[in-house]
């Protein structure tokens, strides 16, 4: 499966990053966390990655759409670490990194190994009119 494959190669680039999961747009999303991670945190992962994210997602793209700017990813600040979200034509991928990791220097290399394992990036464009 693609999913697996790129959560492998997402939790491979650094250490900071402490979990992954892929909504492909449909179906079920595909969480990994790094190896000893609790396992419980899943079942919440689900709802987070299939209805939060991608209405955070939606939110940003129509806005970053209607000003002409388009939405390149979103980064949060958790008390206990980093999420980015990078958006796909037809889903998401979610990167939680350690609290003391600075996520927006490996925006450039997470975004390739996603369009490498065919989750392309997705400009949306809307014209006013």
């Amino acid at each position: 499966m693609r999913a697996e494959e790129l959560l492998e190669s997402i939790l491979a680039t650094s250490p900071m990053v402490r979990a992954a999961s892929i909504y492909p747009g449909s179906g079920e999303p595909v969480y990994r966390p790094r190896g000893g991670a609790d396992p419980r945190r899943a079942g919440g992962e689900y709802w987070e990655e299939a209805v939060v994210n991608p209405t955070l997602i939606d939110l940003l793209r129509r806005t970053g759409a209607a000003r002409h700017e388009g939405l390149d990813y979103l980064l949060v600040r958790y008390r206990d670490g980093w999420l980015l979200l990078l958006p796909f034509e037809h889903g998401h991928a979610a990167i939680a990194f350690e609290p003391t990791a600075d996520p927006i220097p490996t925006v450039p290399t997470l975004r390739q190994l996603c369009e490498h394992h065919g989750f392309g990036f997705a400009v949306v464009s809307w014209d006013r009119g």
